[in-house]
């Protein structure tokens, strides 16, 4: 075999030989870098979903203020919004968590420490457990938000009276206890919060830890992810020092006896980008039940 760094197009252009190792290191860069990519595009995933869930409420108490629809059809027909919103925020959380798994085992051979991690949250974090329960149950049972309410309350400051106006999501308990796969010790753990419990903030303690785990994945990550980011990025720089610059299309191919290519592997800079793209607008992973979004005035210091 013969291995080589060239250009996947017609015409005339630049080649050059590289070693077995050298095409074998890239080869597994590019597939690795791949799969850093897919775990960073499902983390996105459940941040949109996240946000649409979040806007859903923000749009229901702007309607519940501006709008009288406390007709039956009506408040069922937000009861089943939100419940959509927050069953596509879950199953993104599960199907990332599902396909971590075997991504490690691509990369690694073994998911053994991001499994490990995902159980330490399982223990460590209330909201961990429910929505992974939660999940569950959309998918096996029922929806699980029964009832959203809507409060009213005065507040003064130096803007004089005003109306504070907030959304809570209550979930049907009942029908979770008929739900035999329902985790018992995790349904005690809801009953004890009460009927009035707000299942907002169990959501939010879930998205978190879902960050957690994925700012783990990516320390666990970082080292082997820079070094197969500089296989690609040198092997592009070689190419462009004999072609003036020009790297489109290059890839490593593998030729048999009679020259003719066997294997190829597109190596460009795209995966590299779009995950340091990713990383930088997914930076807030975390404390998301600390932060208040509100499009009051602000408070001036004069």
């Amino acid at each position: 075999m013969q291995y080589e760094i060239t250009k996947l197009t017609f015409g005339e252009h630049p080649v050059i030989d590289i070693s077995r190792e050298e095409y074998d290191g890239a080869k597994v860069a590019k597939r690795n870098l791949l799969e850093v990519l897919s775990i960073e595009q499902k983390m996105n995933l459940i941040l949109e979903n996240y946000v649409e869930f979040e806007r859903e409420l923000l749009n229901s108490s702007l309607n519940s203020m501006m709008f009288y629809h406390h007709d039956w059809s009506s408040s069922v027909g937000e009861i089943h919004l939100i419940n959509r919103r927050l069953m596509n925020l879950l199953a993104t959380c599960w199907l990332y968590r599902d396909q971590i798994r075997p991504s490690f085992k691509s990369i690694y051979g073994s998911d053994d420490e991001v499994m490990q991690e995902h159980y330490r949250r399982l223990t460590a974090d209330f909201g961990y457990r429910v929505g992974e329960q939660l999940r569950n149950h959309i998918q096996h049972r029922n929806l699980p938000i029964r009832r959203i309410t809507h409060d009213a309350s005065r507040q003064e400051d130096k803007f004089g009276r005003r109306i504070r106006h907030t959304v809570a999501l209550h979930l049907d308990v009942n029908r979770l206890k008929e739900d035999e796969r329902f985790n018992r010790s995790v349904l005690k753990e809801i009953e004890g919060l009460g009927d009035s419990t707000d299942v907002k903030s169990l959501i939010r303690q879930y998205i978190e830890s879902i960050g957690r785990v994925h700012l783990f994945v990516r320390d666990l990550l970082a080292e082997d992810v820079a070094a197969w980011e500089n296989t690609v990025s040198q092997i592009l720089d070689r190419y462009r020092g004999a072609s003036n610059g020009e790297v489109l299309s290059i890839a490593v191919v593998a030729r048999n006896d009679s020259g003719r290519i066997a294997e190829s592997i597109q190596i460009f800079e795209d995966v590299i980008e779009r995950r340091r793209w990713l990383t930088q607008k997914n930076q807030i992973l975390t404390h998301f039940s600390s932060h208040i979004v509100t499009s009051e005035l602000q408070h001036s210091n004069n």
